[in-house]
This record gives C-alpha cells, sequence and structure tokens, in this order.
C-alpha cells in the first residue's frame, strides 16, 4: 500500500523524518478515529490513517502536494485532501483524535533563505520554530477531548523552547521515539491536552 506512492521533484518525499511519523502513528491509530494530516505533501501518512480512520483530512499549503496527495489517496473513500495554510480551511468545531505534523523546522537564516518550491516544506525561520509556533497556537482548537498529536522534531531545533510553547497551551509534549540520522537526531513528539 505505501510502497506504491507516486512522487514529485516538487513536493517534499518521504524521508527519514516521514518514516519516524509512520512508526509512532501505527502505535496509536485505531478504527474508528477522525484524523488529521497536516502537511501532508504525498499523502503517505493520510495513507496509512486510513487503515483504519473512519475518515482523515490531509492538509498542505502546496497546491502542488494537494494534487500530488489527491492522486496518492484517490483510491480511498475515507480521505478528504485540503489546500490550506495550516488549519485556515479546517471548519470550526471539527475535532480530530490523532493529529500529525512533519513540520518544516529547519533553521534558516532569512537573508539565506532558498526561494523554491519545496523549501516551504523544510524551511522552519531563524530558530526552525515559526510553523511550529503557528501549529501549536491553535491545534487545541481542534483536537478531540481525548486526542493526540504526533510531531516531527530535530535536535538542531530547541525541545525545551517546543515543550515551553506546548505548556503554554496547557498541553503536555515528550519524546514517544527518536532516531539517529547523519547530522542530527530526529523525534516524534507526543502531545496531548492536559485534562
Amino acid at each position: 500500500m505505501i510502497k506504491d506512492i507516486k512522487k514529485s521533484d516538487k513536493v517534499y518525499g518521504p524521508s527519514e523524518d516521514t518514516y519516524l511519523l509512520l512508526k509512532a502513528l501505527d502505535s496509536f491509530l485505531d478504527f474508528g478515529m477522525k484524523g488529521l494530516d497536516m502537511g501532508t505533501g504525498t499523502g503517505i501518512i493520510a495513507r496509512k490513517m486510513a487503515e483504519k480512520a473512519d475518515c482523515v483530512t490531509a492538509v498542505d499549503i502546496s497546491n502542488k502536494s494537494v494534487k500530488l496527495a489527491k492522486e496518492n489517496t484517490s483510491d480511498l473513500e475515507n480521505v478528504k485532501v485540503l489546500q490550506s495554510d495550516l488549519f485556515q480551511k479546517i471548519e470550526k468545531e471539527t475535532f480530530f483524535d490523532i493529529i500529525t505534523f512533519n513540520p518544516p523546522y529547519l533553521p534558516i537564516n532569512p537573508d539565506e533563505s532558498i526561494k523554491d518550491e519545496i523549501s516551504i516544506a523544510w524551511e522552519g525561520g531563524k530558530d526552525g520554530l515559526y510553523i511550529i509556533k503557528r501549529f501549536l497556537k491553535d491545534v487545541c482548537k481542534y483536537l478531540s477531548e481525548e486526542g493526540i498529536v504526533l510531531m516531527i522534531s530535530s535536535s538542531l531545533i530547541s525541545l525545551d523552547k517546543i515543550e515551553k510553547l506546548a505548556n503554554g497551551k496547557d498541553m503536555s509534549c515528550e519524546i514517544f521515539l527518536k532516531e539517529k540520522i547523519f547530522f542530527e537526531e530526529l523525534y516524534a513528539l507526543k502531545l496531548t491536552p492536559n485534562v
């Protein structure tokens, strides 16, 4: 199912961070869930979610990603793909049991920013937290009472700052899985509302 995913040189393709998120997702995915895959890219995470979830919403800001994710999930009736800047096009009062996000987290000096279509998938601003801050600002508004967020992070950015941002939104944050790769350590973070 996953191995036949279509790719494009204009869309961030599955990589180590994607596979770590897939592995983490396996531990929480259950039948009957309602899922949201933020920054869906190729749609690979949404496909995985759709194996058990009742319905999955896959979102990306890139129209090329949306087109590719639609192709990669066209055989699945329980997946809806939307073009949206984070939660912008998600209806209010929509609550998800699981939200996944592989955000742009690489720290990039704005003066050195690469201006191409695919860079939005990995450029996280000066401290790597620009998109993460925006995501965490609103995520609880779309999370069911016992819902969880699985989000990728890296040793290249401050985990303490992410934890403080989460705590500021009354959420707990912990490293669920980690994996050492070439020049960094990747983390699959589990975030849950403090009840």
